[in-house]
């Protein structure tokens, strides 16, 4: 498996997704080898749209047939990891991004 180059705002992201849906679901000793694996799918799959949003609201062009491909994947990923077990506290970065809401 390769590593994910954590120097990237992608790689960063797609770590905290990673991190963030494991402990949604009880940590990582809590988590099937099944469920592991929906988790980094859904994460990437996550980071693949937040792309294309981003460049959809920077004005550029997407394939609207693609990013609803995505999302369905990504249903059927969420499925596959199981329901979150537990409420968890906000990272430093939901706090902050909670606090600039208006």
């Amino acid at each position: 498996m390769r590593h994910v180059d954590a120097r990237t705002e992608e790689g960063r992201r797609l770590a905290d997704l990673i991190h963030d849906l494991t402990e949604e679901r009880g940590g990582p000793k809590a988590v099937t080898i099944v469920q592991q694996q929906a988790i980094r799918r859904y994460a990437q799959l996550a980071v693949e749209c937040e792309s294309l949003e981003a460049d959809r609201a920077a004005g550029k062009p997407i394939d609207a047939e693609g990013y609803g491909q995505l999302a369905d994947r990504m249903d059927r990923q969420s499925r596959r990891m199981g329901p979150v077990k537990s409420s968890r506290a906000l990272s430093a970065r939901e706090i902050a991004a909670a606090r600039r809401k208006p």
